[in-house]
């Protein structure tokens, strides 16, 4: 009986390593993917300031709302993940049980 936990409790853990490796693969590959785009939108918006299409305040405007929209799809994503991580947590530790 205590080898059969042993030998759960291995797989539970090699099954929580590889899901949280493959989940920070995924979150870095966010944030680069993120850090591109605002890179992107930060560049087209400085040409658009230099070839005088738009005024610097209104250029910062946009960068600024860009920022905004991007953090708050962030903080919903964040919130997503979070709640799938517990529920798959409660659904192992329940099979565990």
């Amino acid at each position: 009986m205590a080898d059969k936990i042993n030998v759960i409790e291995e797989e539970v853990t090699e099954t929580s390593k590889d899901f949280l490796s493959g989940l920070r693969r995924v979150l870095m590959a966010g944030v680069g993917a993120v850090s591109l785009a605002q890179e992107e939108v930060e560049g087209f918006v400085t040409k658009l300031i230099d070839r005088g299409e738009i005024a610097e305040k209104d250029g910062r405007k946009l960068v600024d709302e860009f920022m905004d929209k991007r953090k708050k799809r962030a903080e919903e994503s964040s919130k997503r993940v979070e709640s799938e991580i517990e529920q798959r947590m409660e659904g192992l530790l329940n099979r565990m049980n």
